[in-house]
């Protein structure tokens, strides 16, 4: 999944978000999505964000598109710098469209993709200095995981452990991804966990 990755900054997930919110917003993403070749869903996306308005605390996020059961595109950030409401416009399009792994959305597939939307709770350190230590907190909890080191990062969201059930194996991709060298344990890495509250249409 791609992912901007700031310096971790601490954040706190909405509390107390309505099922019917959780809907508003995915019905965000979608318009924001479809706004590219529907300009007149900028009024439906204004409504919605006047009704998202006590939400307007700065909120660390991912959008994920699926398409006939594959990854079409997943773009979110660790660091919350917009309200909620503006990050998930910002996010729907930046998944659907400037994903680097997928070519840009068109608009026959918009009515047919499917949106989850992964709201980040707070980063929290957990010791790294070797493999052992890692897979150890990773067998006790199987949070989302955001690694990083002086010359690379990457993170998992909560919802990969469904594909990848083993801590090792979550580890190894997970490291893969971040092109750390196979079998040899990164120098000086540093890791977080982090929960998601993960809702889709």
């Amino acid at each position: 999944m791609s992912v901007m990755l700031p310096w971790p900054f601490m954040h706190k997930a909405p509390s107390s978000m309505t099922d019917s919110e959780k809907q508003l917003l995915l019905q965000l993403a979608r318009a924001s999505i479809g706004s590219r070749w529907e300009p007149g869903l900028q009024d439906k996306i204004l409504v919605i964000q006047q009704q998202l308005e006590r939400f307007a605390q700065p909120q660390a996020c991912f959008v994920t598109l699926h398409l006939d059961g594959k990854l079409r595109g997943c773009i979110g950030t660790l660091e919350a710098t917009m309200s909620l409401s503006h990050a998930i416009c910002h996010y729907a399009k930046a998944a659907a469209f400037e994903d680097p792994r997928f070519y840009p959305l068109d608009k026959s597939e918009w009515v047919d993709i499917i949106i989850s939307i992964t709201l980040l709770g707070p980063l929290r350190p957990v010791p790294a200095e070797n493999r052992e230590t890692l897979l150890s907190r990773l067998t006790a909890e199987k949070a989302g995981l955001y690694l990083k080191d002086a010359q690379h990062s990457a993170t998992f969201l909560p919802m990969v452990w469904q594909q990848l059930p083993e801590p090792a194996q979550f580890l190894d991709a997970l490291l893969e991804k971040g092109r750390w060298q196979a079998g040899i344990w990164p120098t000086a890495i540093r890791a977080w966990l982090y929960s998601g509250d993960e809702f889709s249409e």
